[in-house]
């Protein structure tokens, strides 16, 4: 904590919990295997905080290693990914309402953008259907890592129309940019893919009878689309899915 409302955060991360066998799509016949090498992944941001909200920069670190068991194939690349965000506090709509935004970026790190394609994601990546689930961080050619970017940005909108009553409003928008040797294959949901966007919007409503304490309701509709190689006939065309999410929400925070 540096005084003024600014603060920063670096954190060296243990690489057995970053690391994923499923994360590096196979595109030689040598099935390997993915691993963070023995480095920490380094995460780290720097913040302030004001009485008009706050603005974050972070960002992620980490260099990955690829390899067989008999180091028949064994290639490393160095991944990140950058992000933004703010929040605007609203006083005049009414005490404790505010603006939430974001951006971010990945190469080579999907997780931090779009966890509806992550292996390494969260239970929230079942929400999406559709083409989109298998998307990896990297590819492994036979000539080496080819890194799968992505982006992303979000806002919402928090209201209370009473102090124990709350509303959200919110909007996201991802897109993924898959390399060129994914591409080029046949899809199959592991080592094909294509270019992919995502979007949703969403809202909930929630009652705070104490602190720390809501119950609430919510809804959020999605949709994806994916660029998708065909063997018969060899063409390119693009697959969409979408789908409305519902939920009962009882939180109790300690």
């Amino acid at each position: 904590t540096f005084g003024g409302g600014i603060s920063a955060t670096i954190a060296l991360q243990d690489y057995l919990d970053t690391a994923s066998t499923s994360s590096v799509a196979d595109a030689t016949a040598l099935k390997p295997y993915y691993v963070y090498n023995s480095l920490p992944q380094i995460n780290a941001n720097v913040r302030i905080d004001q009485a008009w909200g706050a603005f974050q920069l972070m960002g992620a670190y980490a260099d990955v290693s690829v390899n067989t068991a008999a180091d028949g194939y064994d290639k490393s690349k160095g991944v990140y990914a950058i992000g933004a965000g703010a929040k605007i506090n609203l006083p005049m709509l009414a005490k404790g309402d505010a603006i939430y935004l974001t951006a971010n970026y990945a190469n080579g790190m999907t997780e931090y953008t779009t966890n509806w394609t992550s292996f390494k994601s969260s239970a929230y990546k079942r929400d999406v259907g559709g083409y989109t689930m298998n998307h990896p961080s990297l590819v492994a050619e036979s000539t080496g890592l080819e890194t799968v970017k992505s982006w992303n940005v979000a806002a919402l909108l928090e209201h209370y129309w009473a102090p124990q009553y709350r509303s959200v409003v919110f909007g996201t928008y991802g897109q993924l940019d898959a390399p060129n040797g994914a591409k080029a294959r046949t899809w199959d949901g592991k080592k094909g893919f294509g270019d992919a966007t995502v979007w949703n919007v969403g809202t909930n409503f929630a009652w705070l009878p104490t602190k720390d304490f809501e119950i609430g309701v919510e809804v959020i509709y999605a949709r994806v689309s994916q660029d998708v190689a065909s063997a018969t006939p060899a063409t390119v065309f693009s697959k969409s899915d979408s789908n409305v999410t519902g939920r009962l929400r009882v939180e109790r925070n300690f």
